[in-house]
């Protein structure tokens, strides 16, 4: 059986969708002493909007742990690369 690829819980908005959002989150990762460019590019490449809840979607670059759905959550980005 193929496996079925991951749908994003909500489209895309233009204002989070916005590479200045993602952008000002990745400086904040980089002042905060993430150094490695492949997973400040990483993080600066991905949608996280698309991954929480419409309702959520303001809170979704940043530094904060969100749920995604079933009792899962979305690492915050300054963990995801530690």
């Amino acid at each position: 059986m193929p496996a079925v690829p991951a749908t994003p819980m909500v489209p895309t908005t233009p204002s989070m969708a916005s590479d200045a959002v993602r952008a000002r989150m990745v400086q904040k990762l980089a002042a905060q002493g993430i150094s490695d460019p492949r997973v400040l590019r990483a993080m600066g490449a991905v949608d996280r909007h698309r991954f929480v809840d419409s309702a959520l979607v303001n809170q979704a670059y940043e530094d904060t742990s969100l749920p995604i759905g079933l009792g899962q959550t979305i690492s915050k980005p300054s963990v995801v690369p530690a």
